[in-house]
């Protein structure tokens, strides 16, 4: 039986809180681990519990409002999902009709097909396509600017996406000034941290 590592808050029901999913509501599930292990990293991904497939589906019907979502969408996050095979919950999930999306640093490729693939590069890059791209200046050291102008003509991305650092004025104006030199580039935010959900 196929089982993965879940992190303390391992399966909750909240709203989108960046990009192009912004105010979906959505179930998370929170995956424990991290190969990447940025220093700055804001969320806590540290192993509490294994969990089968089954186990993380029922939580998952729980925790949805399924009878009131038009279209139940179920995110799956980490630390680093690409560390753990995530092709069962995958499949489980698609087979209960609903729609997968995966955050993701890109280190590693996802190989699953999902339904919305989101990346947020901390350095260097294997998955270089998806349906966005959110980059954060300064998080862990990474230089926007530069990453941008090195990698812009050799990603696929649909949506392009600059993010601030949550509430810093120099990380906004930092993003400005990059988008204004990439015009197709658009901003984010992290609104889940203006509305105080999880």
């Amino acid at each position: 039986m196929s089982t993965l590592s879940l992190a303390a808050d391992g399966v909750f029901h909240t709203l989108q809180g960046e990009g192009h999913l912004l105010g979906q509501p959505m179930t998370f599930v929170r995956l424990a681990g991290c190969s990447v292990g940025c220093a700055g990293c804001d969320t806590n991904y540290q192993k509490v519990r294994r969990a089968s497939v089954d186990e993380i589906m029922e939580e998952i019907r729980q925790s949805m409002p399924i009878a009131r979502v038009r279209e139940p969408w179920v995110w799956i996050t980490g630390g680093e999902p690409a560390d753990q095979d995530l092709a069962p919950l995958v499949r489980a999930l698609k087979r209960d009709h609903f729609s997968v999306a995966v955050a993701t640093s890109g280190i590693k490729r996802i190989s699953v097909p999902v339904d919305w693939l989101s990346v947020s590069p901390h350095g260097a890059l294997s998955m270089r396509w998806g349906n966005e791209i959110k980059i954060v200046p300064g998080l862990n050291g990474l230089d926007a600017e530069r990453w941008i102008a090195e990698n812009d003509e050799t990603i696929d991305f649909w949506l392009r996406f600059l993010q601030p650092l949550d509430g810093d004025a120099n990380s906004l104006e930092e993003c400005l000034w990059i988008q204004s030199r990439f015009p197709h580039w658009g901003l984010t935010l992290q609104a889940h941290k203006i509305w105080n959900v999880p």
